[in-house]
């Protein structure tokens, strides 16, 4: 998929940032792995990686400097960049995040 194919599909603007994140991956154990944020919108994000994580199809993203962690579902992506789009609602805390799990 090329770059301006993905800019179509946007439903939202993007706003370029450039801050730290953290992916978390939820399960029995919550790891938690740093990220970038390099653009961010109502409905997803561009995220950069650190590192030689692998992150799963379905996280939730904590962004720096935001109130709430987001359901964030891969749509792409492109060596060490991502593009995640959010399910709603955005959860205020961790504690309640529920199982996320990848449809078959």
């Amino acid at each position: 998929m090329f770059a301006n194919d993905r800019v179509a599909r946007r439903g939202a603007k993007r706003h370029p940032m450039f801050t730290s994140g953290f992916i978390v991956a939820c399960g029995a154990r919550q790891k938690r792995t740093l990220c970038f944020v390099r653009d961010l919108a109502l409905d997803g994000a561009q995220i950069e990686l650190t590192g030689d994580a692998i992150p799963p199809q379905s996280f939730i993203l904590e962004i720096g400097g935001e109130p709430h962690a987001h359901h964030a579902w891969v749509v792409w992506r492109d060596g060490r960049h991502l593009g995640v789009s959010f399910r709603e609602p955005a959860i205020a805390d961790l504690t309640d995040a529920p199982e996320l799990s990848i449809p078959i």
